[in-house]
């Protein structure tokens, strides 16, 4: 698959033996040792210092985090994003309307303490059909609650997220799950044993 995705939240490899308290932020590392660093410490610095800022900015842009902007190339193509609040969904916009994505099949659960009124208008330009879904939460939010905020499009409901996203490969669209990382987690799963 391609993993076309951004953000992280493991470190690639090449900086795994890192200590915790080293940062990596925007293809810049900087290491904090304590005033009071003991030897230990000491070597972990000096092993940083080896490592070029080229080497760490190439490291930061081959990191893969599963369900963040997650292509898979199946049929029909999946794209898979755990996008839970406004914030995230506005940046997953942004790469669908880099790729000129649109009339997606949208397969869409949230957890009820999530802001779904703010994150629904966000992904209506972007959607065909949409198959309503309940990430496997007890938080999760009834998907009959936002029927209302897809109006203008075709819905179906199918509370189980392994149906929903059956369901959504019956329209032969390229397929977005998104709302929740409980969904995409279980749908990704399903889709990588084989359902």
């Amino acid at each position: 698959p391609d993993h076309g995705g951004r953000g992280a939240t493991q470190r690639p490899a090449a900086l795994a033996e890192l200590p915790a308290d080293v940062d990596v932020v925007a293809g810049l590392a900087e290491a904090r040792v304590g005033a009071a660093a003991g030897p230990q410490e000491a070597n972990h610095h000096g092993a940083f210092s080896k490592i070029s800022p080229v080497s760490i900015s190439e490291g930061i842009a081959q990191t893969f985090i599963p369900a963040r902007i997650e292509t898979l190339e199946s049929t029909p193509p999946v794209i898979l994003d755990g996008s839970h609040n406004a914030q995230s969904i506005t940046a997953l916009t942004h790469f669908l309307e880099e790729k000129k994505k649109k009339y997606l099949t949208l397969v869409f659960g949230v957890l009820a303490d999530k802001n779904y009124r703010e994150m629904i208008p966000l992904l209506l330009p972007y959607t065909g059909e949409v198959i309503l879904t309940e990430p496997l939460s007890h938080r999760a939010l009834p998907a009959e609650k936002m029927l209302k905020f897809f109006k203008s499009k075709r819905v179906l409901i199918k509370k189980d997220p392994g149906e929903a996203y059956r369901a959504a490969k019956q329209f032969k669209r390229e397929i977005l799950i998104t709302g929740s990382f409980y969904l995409v987690g279980a749908i990704r799963k399903q889709i990588f044993a084989g359902g």
